[in-house]
């Protein structure tokens, strides 16, 4: 197996694993794995959704987009990251919970950059 092939098969089962990282950490289920300690866990619950929920967010973009609706991997990835910081700027204001905390602006640069690099990377093994 080709190291381009061991790429695209690391991001194939990475998405569904950030998509449901992403949920667990929406939905609290992270206080119930019983090996994480509350401090842990409020630190997982806090930033691995960050992380994970832009970097799934683009790769489910980026599939199932129709085609007349696609747009380049950087206009994908500033509309993901903007829709996000917008959110979290927004946050204690029109009813969205939650206080802004800049350390998730910097979890969403990460999820994104992670996501154009991976894409980046296995492009050419799509092609």
């Amino acid at each position: 197996m080709s190291e381009r092939s061991k790429l695209l098969r690391a991001v194939e089962i990475s998405v569904p694993v950030s998509t449901i990282t992403y949920l667990a950490t929406q939905l609290d289920l992270v206080y119930r794995i019983p090996f994480l300690n509350d401090e842990l866990a409020q630190a997982f619950d806090d930033y691995a959704g960050d992380l994970a929920g832009p970097y799934s967010t683009y790769f489910i973009a980026r599939m199932f987009m129709p085609r007349a609706f696609q747009i380049s991997p950087i206009k994908t990835a500033l509309l993901i990251y903007t829709v996000c910081t917008a959110r979290e700027l927004l946050q204690g204001t029109f009813g969205i919970p939650g206080k802004t905390d800049p350390i998730d602006m910097l979890f969403y640069t990460v999820g994104i950059g992670l996501a154009l690099g991976f894409d980046h990377l296995t492009k050419k093994g799509r092609d």
